[in-house]
């Protein structure tokens, strides 16, 4: 946080570590956007773009080349958010299927 703080310039700005309080979902693939739209999130348009769902966040990201989204709530919502991911066709991955060597 020391390092980051150091980089502020405006007096109206702050840095908070909130890594104990909430939680990310990666949501990647061709059907993403259709999966959100089946559990009523919005889906930002614009590359890093973010729109409020519920108490969190649904992030375009695109990280993998194809159209992605980070979902951010906070930590006690994570497994009901995936299990409702999966209800609604989401499947479960890690980054290691994702690698190509």
């Amino acid at each position: 946080m020391k390092t980051i703080d150091r980089y502020i310039i405006a007096d109206d700005a702050s840095v908070e570590d909130v890594t104990a309080r909430l939680g990310t979902v990666a949501l990647d693939g061709p059907e993403a956007g259709e999966v959100l739209e089946k559990l009523g999130a919005p889906l930002p348009r614009e590359l890093y773009a973010n729109l409020a769902w519920g108490t969190g966040l649904v992030v375009r990201s695109d990280f993998t080349g194809g159209i992605a989204y980070f979902l951010i709530a906070p930590l006690e919502e994570i497994t009901d958010l995936e299990a409702a991911l999966a209800a609604a066709g989401a499947a479960e991955t890690s980054l290691d299927e994702f690698r190509v060597t």
